[in-house]
C-alpha cells in the first residue's frame, strides 16, 4: 500500500522552526472525535495553541511531517475525516511506494538498522555484500518495521563480524516460515489420528512411537542448517517434542 505523506509550513512571529513528524497520522486522525478535530483544525489555522488549564494564548511555528498508509481522501468521502482540516492538510503530497517496490532501499536500511542495534548491544556485527543481496531478494511484506525488527535479531544472535548470506537465509526463514510450521502441525495430527502411512528415504526419520536418536537428530541439524520446523516435520514429530530432545541431549 501506497503511503502517503503530507507536509505542513507555518510562518508566525516566532522566530524557531520546529519539526514534527507524525507517524500513522491517518490512522490517529481518523479516529478522533470530532470536536478534537475541529481544536486541531484550529491549531493549524490560528497557529497558536493553549496549555490545559491556562489562559494564555502560546504562538507556534512548526512544520508538521504527517504520514498515513491509508486513502484520506477517501476517508474523507466516507465522511470519517473532516473536509476542511484535510485540504488544510494537503500542502505537499508524496507517494512513497512499499519497500518491495524500493529493492535497492533494503541493504542500505539494513546497514544502518545493523549499526543502530550495535550501539545499542554493545556489539560489532555488519552485513557482507552478498547478504545486503540476499536481503534484497526478500520478500518485506511488513515493510520498514519487519527489516527493521529482522535486523535487530541479527545483531542479538550474530556471534559478531561479518553477515554472510546463509546467516540471512537461515534466520528470515526461522523467523517466517508460517508455512512450514502449519504443515509441520498438520503432519502431526495424521501421525495422531494414525493416518500416516507414507514412509520416508531417509535413514534419519524414525516413526513417531519410535525414540529419536542424537544422531538422528545431528544428521538433520546439519542437512538443514538448525531450521526446527524442517527438522521436525521429518521427524514426524512436533517441535515441542524437539525442543525436549535437544534439551536432553545438549
Amino acid at each position: 500500500m501506497v503511503r502517503f505523506c503530507v507536509l505542513i509550513q507555518y510562518n508566525t512571529i516566532s522566530c524557531t522552526v520546529n519539526s514534527y513528524f507524525l507517524p500513522k497520522a491517518c490512522y490517529s486522525l481518523q479516529q478522533m472525535s470530532l470536536p478534537a478535530q475541529v481544536r486541531l483544525l484550529r491549531v493549524i489555522q490560528e497557529q497558536q495553541v493553549r496549555r490545559v488549564g491556562s489562559d494564555s494564548v502560546i504562538p507556534v511555528n512548526v512544520r508538521i511531517i504527517a504520514a498515513c498508509n491509508q486513502n484520506l481522501k477517501k476517508i474523507v468521502a466516507e465522511q470519517k475525516f473532516r473536509k476542511d482540516l484535510y485540504y488544510r492538510l494537503s500542502v505537499l503530497v508524496l507517494q512513497l511506494p512499499e519497500l518491495k517496490k524500493r529493492k535497492g532501499d533494503v541493504g542500505l536500511l539494513a546497514d544502518y538498522f545493523i549499526k543502530d542495534y550495535d550501539r545499542k548491544f554493545g556489539k560489532n556485527v555488519w552485513l557482507s555484500e552478498t547478504a545486503k543481496e540476499t536481503m534484497e531478494e526478500l520478500e518485506w511484506e511488513g515493510n520498514i518495521r519487519q527489516l527493521r525488527n529482522f535486523c535487530e535479531r541479527i545483531s542479538a544472535v550474530h556471534a559478531g563480524g561479518e553477515v554472510d548470506a546463509e546467516f540471512i537465509r537461515r534466520n528470515y526463514q526461522s523467523s517466517y516460515s508460517f508455512d512450514m510450521l502449519d504443515e509441520a502441525e498438520q503432519m502431526e495430527e495424521k501421525l495422531e489420528r494414525g493416518g500416516s502411512k507414507g514412509k520416508t528415504e531417509s535413514t534419519a526419520v524414525t516413526r513417531r512411537n519410535e525414540r529419536v536418536s542424537k544422531e538422528a537428530i545431528q544428521e538433520l541439524w546439519e542437512k538443514y542448517h538448525g531450521n526446527k520446523t524442517k527438522i521436525a516435520s521429518e521427524l514426524n514429530i512436533s517441535r515441542t517434542t524437539l525442543w525436549k530432545y535437544l534439551k536432553e541431549y545438549r
